[in-house]
């Protein structure tokens, strides 16, 4: 069953305080259905191509978000735009060190740190990990466990955020990363969802929500879009994710204060495959254990299938992980970019993500530029 789609409860709650209370949705899959009426799609600059939106009820804070140009940058074969690192920047020792490059085998002896954590001693089983426990186990470095992020306030964990979202018909919590100032990268399924009655009516994007803590406070919406690609295909059972993908226009710009990641368009293959990428966001879920949704996990993984719309990739996910980034580095690609965007999870290690090809990174670009 698909489970890391936008994780839902039957209730509709205003959000920020729904978020902060830690509501735990359940993990049925939504679908997605055709747009509402009164909700018109706008022409796109460039292509004319047409994105379904929905204009929400919060407005601009008095401080009008000033304009933003996204620029697309030629590297190699392919394309990217360039994240903004915080002043000052600020890092962690105590967080995860995020993955990047090809992977390579090793048998390694290694051991836990800091509070006890979950971690995975065989492919899909977890056990509590105290900090004195020694763990051998042959793999593929160690990245795929996931990892508990304490200080999500610090560069690059800032970028990413609890988003929660309320519909017609009940609430519920997702992921997503800021790629400009105002503009959280999401999927489609977390913006628009006819399970719960359609287009969501309002949604709060948390950046680096450490349990109650919301270092720079919630922030709401003001529209969000999808593309009509993931409209038509979300009628389907079970959904084709070729095109799930959104945007949140939030605001303000509180990326000026986190900083933000770029978004990559790499259409070399090569450069994809085997590559070693990273999943940060927001589980209900942990091991089979409840975390609620109210912090920061990563996962770090391997890029193990492409093609021309998705890729799939073997970091932890789960219910409430659908719409972050799959990010990483690449030579030659400025800082943490993004190639993806996590959807679901097919079988017990199907992770799919929408790929983001030329025409997707138009669209994204089209839409940091129009708002």
């Amino acid at each position: 069953m698909p489970s890391a789609w936008c994780s839902r409860v039957a209730v509709a709650a205003v959000l920020l305080g729904a978020a902060l209370a830690g509501l735990l949705p359940s993990q049925d899959p939504p679908e997605v259905a055709a747009a509402q009426p009164g909700d018109k799609p706008r022409a796109e600059s460039g292509e004319g191509a047409q994105s379904p939106e929905r204009v929400l009820g919060a407005t601009p804070s008095e401080t009008r978000p000033k304009k933003f140009h996204a620029k697309a940058e030629s590297v190699r074969k392919g394309r990217f735009t360039r994240g903004q690192r915080p002043t000052p920047v600020e890092e962690s020792d105590k967080n995860p060190k995020p993955v990047s490059g090809k992977a390579r085998a090793t048998s390694s002896k290694f051991k836990v740190t800091g509070r006890p954590e979950l971690m995975e001693v065989q492919p899909g089983k977890y056990k509590v990990v105290n900090p004195a426990d020694i763990i051998e186990r042959p793999q593929l470095e160690v990245f795929h466990a996931w990892k508990r992020v304490p200080d999500p306030s610090a560069y690059p964990y800032r970028v990413h955020g609890h988003v929660a979202m309320a519909f017609p018909k009940g609430s519920a919590i997702a992921s997503g990363t800021l790629v400009g100032p105002r503009h959280v990268l999401t999927a489609g399924s977390c913006v628009y969802d006819a399970w719960l009655g359609g287009w969501a009516t309002e949604v709060t994007f948390i950046p680096a929500r450490n349990g109650d803590e919301a270092p720079f406070g919630g922030i709401p919406a003001s529209r969000v879009l999808t593309v009509p690609e993931w409209v038509r295909a979300s009628d389907s059972k079970p959904p084709n994710h070729d095109h799930d993908m959104g945007m949140i226009i939030l605001t303000e710009d509180v990326g000026e204060r986190t900083g933000w990641i770029g978004i990559a368009q790499l259409d070399d293959d090569t450069d994809l495959r085997g590559t070693l990428v990273n999943v940060t966001g927001y589980p209900g879920r942990v091991g089979g254990i409840s975390t609620l949704g109210r912090a920061m996990w990563t996962s770090g993984g391997l890029i193990t299938g492409l093609s021309k719309d998705l890729l799939t990739h073997d970091a932890e996910t789960t219910g409430g992980v659908a719409g972050a980034a799959v990010w990483s580095t690449w030579p030659g690609y400025e800082g943490y970019v993004a190639c993806g965007i996590h959807t679901s999870v097919v079988g017990k290690s199907q992770k799919h993500a929408t790929r983001i090809t030329k025409s997707k990174f138009d669209r994204i670009l089209a839409w940091m530029n129009n708002y």
